[in-house]
């Protein structure tokens, strides 16, 4: 049938129609509906006697449904989803976020931070969310700490949630500030962190640091980090030429330094290339 003939039959808007189908595209999600084991299609009573008793309180919204099928297919590929009714209202800074946490690979955060939802809801989730995202960035990104060695922590706070000993998300923060690096700390291992580049997870680490020092220092407010007009820029090159032979090679540590590294107009980046310094710091004033 076309989109049309199903938007019809449906009830639906053919819009609509048209945004599910550029989202199944775009995420190679299955275009088929979850089938029993003898290839029929999923029996809403038999879902709805499965899922009834998990139900803490009335529920008479048919996403319910959709929802639960959905889940099932993407259980086939990962263990957890985060998911829900509402999900879609969430603040862009929540929602941006929670990318960021992903984008660290940090796991350690999400029982803690699904106890919050719970507990306290969107705004409360926010708050206790950007916590461990600072937490995260400045103790296990930065300073390079071990995610289990947090774990009690976390689970204490967890269970305080649990036994109504934290009752605000400002309680919960507050809980959580032995695992906060301290300023001095922080800036002794930022002055060396080095992240290699040629890994793709780095180079979008990267990129957030670079943008946010820049919006930080410059004021640079729209700047965004993941626009293809800027990429990254290594002062001292990764593959110096002759013209760079009175300067001592550093080394791999020295090159992915931090401290090494800017964010340059993609083309200008592409212009400068491996040129002597001095050629560099005139581009560089050039830069936007």
């Amino acid at each position: 049938p076309t989109i049309q003939e199903l938007a019809t039959e449906m009830g639906l808007p053919v819009k609509k129609l048209l945004i599910v189908r550029r989202a199944v595209k775009a995420y190679h999600a299955p275009s088929k509906a979850p089938v029993k084991d003898d290839g029929e299609g999923a029996d809403l009573g038999d879902m709805f006697e499965r899922l009834i008793v998990h139900l803490d309180e009335p529920f008479a919204d048919v996403s319910l449904f959709p929802t639960f099928s959905v889940s099932e297919l993407a259980r086939e590929h990962v263990k957890v989803v985060l998911s829900g009714d509402g999900g879609e209202t969430w603040q862009p800074n929540t929602r941006d976020d929670a990318e960021i946490l992903r984008m660290f690979n940090v796991k350690l955060p999400w029982p803690l931070l699904m106890a919050t939802f719970r507990r306290f809801e969107e705004n409360g989730f926010a708050q206790v969310l950007h916590a461990c995202v600072v937490i995260a960035f400045r103790g296990i990104v930065i300073a390079g700490d071990p995610s289990n060695a947090l774990q009690d922590q976390f689970n204490s706070v967890i269970a305080d949630i649990r036994n109504d000993k934290l009752t605000s998300p400002a309680a919960v923060v507050h809980a959580l500030r032995a695992a906060y690096v301290p300023d001095d700390r922080f800036k002794a291992v930022f002055a060396d962190r080095a992240l290699r580049t040629t890994d793709s997870r780095n180079r979008a680490i990267v990129r957030y640091i670079l943008a946010g020092i820049e919006r930080h220092v410059f004021g640079t407010a729209t700047i965004d980090r993941d626009s293809k007009q800027l990429s990254i820029e290594h002062i001292y090159p990764e593959n110096p030429g002759d013209n760079w032979a009175d300067f001592q090679d550093p080394g791999d540590a020295a090159t992915y330094r931090l401290g090494n590294l800017t964010l340059l107009e993609t083309a200008m980046n592409r212009a400068v290339g491996n040129s002597p310094f001095n050629d560099k710091s005139k581009e560089y004033e050039k830069s936007g």
